[in-house]
């Protein structure tokens, strides 16, 4: 690694420099998933959640994780979990945007090592 381009025009040395990842800087969407959460007074209830997020360090999210959809998906199944464990089901329906903003703001804390940026999940 010896840098990274931005988005425009860049000059490249043939033979000296070579492009070696292409990554988008649009907003991606993680697939809508299905997770089973066990409240806090033990019902267990369906959560589909989505993720919507952006690299804003295309570095950091090449050389640090291998699989970004995978980490995100697996980061965004516990946070759900450990958030929804903390409520009891009437919380649960009625305090949904609240719960997206702990989701949003937990999950945006353990992706920002990997260059990402979550802008929302529903």
């Amino acid at each position: 690694y010896t840098k990274t381009l931005q988005a425009g025009l860049s000059i490249i040395i043939p033979y000296l420099d070579r492009v070696a990842h292409k990554i988008s800087i649009l907003e991606r969407l993680l697939p809508e998933f299905t997770i089973s959460v066990i409240t806090r007074d033990n019902v267990e209830v369906q959560v589909e959640t989505t993720v919507f997020y952006r690299v804003v360090d295309a570095s950091r999210t090449v050389y640090r994780i291998s699989n970004v959809d995978q980490a995100i998906f697996t980061a965004a199944s516990s946070i759900v979990r450990s958030a929804a464990g903390k409520l009891e089901l009437d919380d649960l329906q009625s305090s949904r945007e609240a719960m997206n903003q702990e989701i949003a703001s937990n999950l945006q804390s353990a992706a920002e090592i990997w260059g990402i940026d979550i802008t929302r999940t529903e």
